[in-house]
């Protein structure tokens, strides 16, 4: 696209499930069938070999096709799951900027994993690696919901992490949130 590389992904999850005696009684209707349907769709743009746009969405559609009470319901939405633009190794130094919905996750997934709208630096050479991050919801970010959830709103996050790795296979890390 426009002499550049324009990748396009996708998945798509089909999950029929039952489940019966959900309240551990047997004499109560509470038996239900449903299909969760999920399909993931990408986006990935290399402008340049310093300019790179992602975009990520997710659509659910996740019916009850059978209940033994007869009351049937489902969920479905349009969730944007990452949004980004990074820039790579800012005029040719170690520093490169990503802007946007992004993945925040640690390695070990000890702390973080989970995606927000985040400012994020990031330094890296042959052995250390650092970056930095501020994040902060800025709005909702599925179609069946038009609010923050409570425990996110107007909370303000850093994160960051430094990882000096001198050889293939030993390596120190320092996490810090706030």
């Amino acid at each position: 696209m426009f002499g550049h590389p324009l990748t396009i992904g996708g998945a798509y999850e089909l999950e029929p499930r039952y489940v019966e005696d959900r309240r551990l009684d047997p004499r109560r209707d509470d038996d239900t069938a449903d299909v969760y349907q999920d399909m993931k769709l990408e986006l990935f743009y290399q402008w340049s070999k310093s300019l790179s746009f992602f975009v990520q969405s997710d659509v659910y559609y996740d019916p009850e096709v059978y209940t033994e009470s007869g009351l049937d319901q489902y969920e479905a939405a349009i969730k944007l799951t990452q949004a980004w633009l990074l820039m790579h190794q800012i005029l040719d130094s170690g520093f490169s900027l990503q802007l946007g919905r992004q993945r925040m996750a640690d390695k070990r997934q000890w702390w973080w994993n989970d995606e927000l709208d985040s400012a994020r630096i990031y330094f890296g050479e042959d052995t250390l690696f650092a970056e930095l991050a501020i994040a902060k919801e800025l709005g909702s970010k599925q179609s069946d919901q038009d609010f923050i959830d409570a425990v996110s709103d107007r909370v303000v996050r850093l994160m960051g992490d430094v990882i000096w790795q001198w050889d293939p296979k030993q390596n120190l890390s320092l996490f810090f949130l706030s």
